[in-house]
Order: structure tokens, then sequence, then C-alpha cells
């Protein structure tokens, strides 16, 4: 699952050791978030329990430049002229990649640039982040099993299968039961 995007640019936040302008690269791992300063040699260390919130956003792809339009006087001239404007268009034109990625902690927030992908592209990228994340969220567990009560209690799910569902959603293998021996892992918190 480790996942790295490299060459972010910090555009603000507070609470984390981060300097508007600079360049970090995050790396995902199965149970933490990196921070890596490289002109710095810095890792912030952020443990998936310690984020609330994991927002992925921006316009995108945007096209800036390329705005001429060609013409003349006679065939010759309006040929000639729309040759040159294509050419000037071809030139100017550029398309960048705006992704934003805010994440929120208890410490504080970050927000990055990300330049390398749109921002569905970075979603479904980071779908197995998101997923463990939610694993981590009590409120997102305890809505799940309201739900599979629910279901039932309106007969739709047999006895066998809320057993079942309810078994998968709380398994020791389920990143919320997850045990790590590393300083971030859950037990510590």
């Amino acid at each position: 699952m480790p996942i790295a995007l490299t060459d972010c640019t910090v555009l603000g936040g507070s609470g984390h050791p981060v300097v508007v302008g600079k360049i970090v690269n995050r790396r995902f791992s199965e149970v933490q978030v990196e921070l890596e300063h490289p002109d710095r040699g810095v890792r912030d260390k952020i443990h998936y329990a310690e984020i609330l919130e994991l927002l992925i956003g921006g316009p995108g792809a945007v096209t800036t430049g390329g705005s001429f339009i060609g013409g003349g006087f006679g065939v010759a001239g309006a040929l000639e002229g729309i040759a040159v404007a294509t050419v000037l268009n071809l030139l100017t034109t550029r398309t960048r990649l705006f992704t934003i990625m805010q994440f929120s902690t208890h410490r504080g927030e970050v927000f990055l640039h990300y330049g390398a992908l749109e921002p569905g592209a970075l979603r479904i990228t980071l779908s197995s982040v998101l997923t463990r994340l939610r694993f981590f969220d009590p409120s997102w567990t305890e809505k799940k099993l309201q739900r599979l009560e629910t279901l039932r209690a309106k007969e739709i799910l047999s006895e066998e299968h809320l057993r079942r569902l309810m078994a998968e959603l709380l398994s020791p293998g389920s990143p919320q039961t997850l045990a790590s021996p590393d300083p971030y892992s859950p037990a510590h918190f």
C-alpha cells in the first residue's frame, strides 16, 4: 500500500513544521503519513488516528494562453493569419494541474498543491488511504453497525448475515484494529 506523492508545494497551514512555498514529499504507509522536507531533512509523522479529515479538491486542469485568432485579407492572407495564430497558440498555451490536498489533525492543518494528478485521479490513487482513515473514525464504525442492526430489524438481513458483516467490520485484519509495534500504533492513543 505505500504511496508516495513527490514535489507537493506547501500552500499554508499551522500546527505542523511546514513553510509556505516549500516543496515536501508525502508518503502514505499502512498506519501513517509522513511529510518529508527534502531540503531540511525534517519528517513529520502523522498516524492515521490523528487525521480528522483528508480533503482533495481544486479545479484540476487549467489552460492559459493561446487566445490568438488568425485572419487577413483574401484567401492567402486568411490562411497566413490562421497559420501564424496556430503557431502562437501552440507556443503560448499552457495546461497545469491544480489539485489541492488539505488534511486536518488534532495539531493543525496543512494545505498542499499537487500538480501531477487531477483531483479525481488523486482520489482514486489514495482510495486505500481514505478507506483506512474511515476505520479510525469511531462515528463511522458506529453508523455502519447501526445500519446493519436496522437492516436486520427490517428483516433485510438474516441473523447469520448480520453476524458475518459485523465480524468483517470489526475483524482483527481491519484497519481499525491493526496492531503495530511502532510508536504511532493505535494502542498508544
